[in-house]
C-alpha cells in the first residue's frame, strides 16, 4: 500500500477572489476540490465527505456560482454533486479545460483533500493509479493565465514541501504542515471545515475572513488540538505568500517577510483584494479591512 499523506490544496485566487484593484468589472471565481485516494474505508469517506462539504458551504455561504466548482473524488457518486473521479489524467483533462475558461483576472480556488507521500526529494498527493507530485500541479498552475490570482490550502502530512514547490509570486500557499518531517494524518481540515461554515475565523468581525485571519485561526486550532491531546504537535501549519520557498509558522509571524499578500486575500469571492501590486485591497461596498 502506498504511504499516507492526508491533503487539502486550496488554489484560492477563488478563495481569494483576488482582483486588480484598477479593473472596471470583477472576475469570476472558479473552485476545484479533489478527493485524493483514501486506502481504506473510513478515509475514503472523509475526503469525499470533506470534499463535497466544501463545495456546499463555498456556493450557499460564499457565494460561487455551482457552475464554477467541480468535485473530483475517489469515487463519483451522482448525488454527492462529484463531477468525476479523482485520477491523474482527469485533473490533468480539467486543467486542460481551465486553460480555455480561465482570464487573468479570474480567481481559481482548488482544494484536494486525501493521503501521500515524501521521500524528501518530491511529495505527492495519492490518487487512484499515478498520483500528484508538487512539481506536476505546479505545471498545471503555471499553465493557467491567472497565475497572479491563486491561492492554495494544503492540509495533509509534508504539505510544506508542496508549498515550497508551488511558490510563486502572488500566490498564496497555505499548508498544514512546515516541511516533509510531519507525515501523520492531518487534523487541519476539521477546522478549515469549521472556518469556511462559520465566523469562527473571523478575527476583526468584518464580515470577510482573509487568508492570513485563516491561518492564524487554523495555527491556533491545531496547537490546542495537540495540547488536549496531550500529545506531541506533529502537524505545524505554514504560509508562504511572497514566492521565495520558504514557508512562516504563526510563531515566526511577519518577521519571515510572508503575511503581506494573505492579509488582502480573501475567502469569499464578493471580498475583492488588489493582486500582489501592494495596493489597498478593497472589498464590495467600499469598505476596506
Amino acid at each position: 500500500m502506498k504511504r499516507l499523506l492526508h491533503a487539502l490544496v486550496l488554489t484560492v485566487g477563488g478563495l481569494a477572489g483576488i482582483l486588480s484593484a484598477s479593473s472596471s468589472a470583477y472576475a469570476e471565481d472558479y473552485a476545484l476540490l479533489i478527493g485524493g485516494l483514501g486506502g481504506e474505508e473510513r478515509y475514503s469517506q472523509e475526503f469525499l465527505d470533506s470534499a463535497t462539504a466544501l463545495r456546499t458551504t463555498l456556493i450557499e455561504r460564499h457565494g460561487y456560482h455551482a457552475d464554477r466548482v467541480r468535485v473530483f473524488a475517489e469515487t463519483a457518486p451522482a448525488e454527492r454533486h462529484v463531477d468525476c473521479v479523482s485520477t491523474l489524467e482527469n485533473i490533468q483533462r480539467e486543467f486542460g479545460r481551465l486553460q480555455t475558461v480561465l482570464q487573468a483576472g479570474d480567481s481559481l480556488l482548488v482544494i484536494a483533500v486525501g493521503h501521500g507521500q515524501s521521500d524528501y526529494q518530491e511529495t505527492k498527493l495519492n490518487l487512484p493509479g499515478p498520483d500528484l507530485s508538487a512539481q506536476g500541479l505546479t505545471a498545471l498552475l503555471n499553465a493557467l493565465p491567472n497565475t497572479d490570482h491563486q491561492t492554495l490550502v494544503l492540509s495533509f502530512p509534508c504539505s510544506g514541501q508542496f508549498a515550497e514547490v508551488l511558490a510563486r509570486a502572488g500566490r498564496v500557499v497555505l499548508a498544514s504542515t512546515d516541511g516533509p518531517r510531519q507525515i501523520y494524518h492531518s487534523v487541519m481540515t476539521q477546522y478549515l471545515l469549521q472556518a469556511m461554515q462559520s465566523d469562527a475565523a473571523d478575527v476583526n468581525a468584518d464580515g470577510a475572513v482573509s487568508l492570513y485571519e485563516l491561518f492564524d485561526f487554523l495555527s491556533l486550532q491545531v496547537e490546542g488540538h495537540f495540547t488536549a491531546a496531550g500529545t506531541l504537535q506533529t502537524e505545524n501549519p505554514s504560509l508562504d505568500d511572497n514566492g521565495d520557498g520558504k514557508v512562516t509558522t504563526l510563531a515566526e509571524g511577519m518577521d519571515a517577510g510572508d503575511g503581506e499578500l494573505a492579509k488582502v486575500t480573501y475567502i469569499a469571492p464578493a471580498v475583492r483584494a488588489v493582486s500582489a501590486g501592494g495596493l489597498p485591497a478593497e472589498r464590495e461596498g467600499g469598505i476596506t479591512p
